[in-house]
């Protein structure tokens, strides 16, 4: 085996090492930023439908709120 060979293949298996090594660490301590999700259906599960909500074919209004604050999210392109 020649000296390029050797290097080639000390790399190749360096390389493969430091692969496993921070995958393996990635799976470990990687968490999720947040444990929120979003729920964009029309049907409200076992409770009615807010009072001020009305159904407009248009699509969807997406907003956000913070207490009785509600911000309408527009697209921006």
């Amino acid at each position: 085996m020649n000296h390029k060979n050797l290097y080639t293949t000390a790399a190749a298996l360096l390389s493969a090492a430091l692969c496993v090594l921070f995958g393996i660490a990635l799976l470990i301590y990687a968490k999720p930023m947040e444990d929120k999700f979003f729920d964009l259906s029309l049907f409200w599960d076992g409770e009615a439908a807010p009072e001020d909500w009305t159904y407009a074919p248009k699509g969807w209004t997406v907003f956000t709120r913070e207490k009785e604050t509600v911000s309408l999210l527009k697209p921006d392109g």
